[in-house]
């Protein structure tokens, strides 16, 4: 009975180190949703929608990344990842009228992450930082006055998309569940500047293409929670 008991035990033990166990090298993909979050006129229309008081942002929406890649050591991985990065809408009131922005955003990137671990307890830290593009598309409805006298029907039409590199850095906290498994919970910035330029469409004639510019300057927050799985 003893020695059934001692057995018992040994197992228990054994099996416990081995689910704590976080995997040192090979190849990982995981995915990961969350909410995502941009800085305040991160996104704004072409030059006098820009002189807009904005009334109200959305400036929050949803965010899921998918990613691969390889842990070299148990202190360092290298990964590619694909994130989609929220839409968000602006409404405003300026010298043209009413105006409202709608400006949604992905990107591509490599990341390099540093690791922490917690011993064999299955836990660890990491910061990353990761450069890649970020693709935005972006349509303005806004009033325009001509001579001073808005068009019959007021609205015009202003889109735009475009790619610019990009820049991420983060941190995130891990728990290796069991040796195939990791839980990840992560906060995640990207930023990207640019600047684009418009083409124009009034609802009331026919289309006319401008040199309307816009400028940018984009922080998007995201926090997430993920699951990726270890070959």
């Amino acid at each position: 009975m003893r020695k059934q008991l001692v057995a018992v035990v040994a197992i228990s033990l054994l099996s416990a180190s081995a689910f704590a166990e976080a995997p040192k090298e090979g190849w990982f993909a995981g995915v990961s949703a969350g909410a995502a979050k941009v800085n305040e006129n991160a996104f704004r229309g072409p030059t006098y929608v820009v002189q807009s008081d904005v009334v109200s942002i959305d400036d929050k929406d949803a965010s899921l990344q998918v990613w691969g890649g390889y842990r070299l050591a148990d202190w360092v991985s290298m990964e590619a990842r694909y994130s989609t990065l929220g839409e968000y809408v602006t409404n405003g009131d300026g010298i043209a009228g009413q105006d409202q922005d709608k400006t949604e955003a992905e990107a591509l990137s490599v990341h390099m992450k540093l690791i922490w671990p917690f011993g064999d307890s299955g836990f660890d830290v990491y910061g990353q930082l990761g450069l890649g593009i970020a693709k935005w598309d972006s349509d303005f409805t806004v009033i325009e006055f001509e001579d001073g006298i808005p068009p019959i029907n007021g609205q015009s039409r202003f889109s735009a998309s475009g790619t610019e590199p990009a820049v991420s850095y983060g941190v995130g906290v891990r728990w290796t569940m069991i040796p195939q498994l990791t839980l990840q919970l992560a906060v995640d910035a990207y930023r990207f500047d640019g600047a684009g330029t418009f083409s124009y469409v009034t609802s009331t004639g026919p289309t006319v293409t401008k040199d309307q510019q816009v400028k940018f300057d984009a922080d998007i927050l995201t926090t997430s929670l993920g699951l990726q799985y270890n070959f």
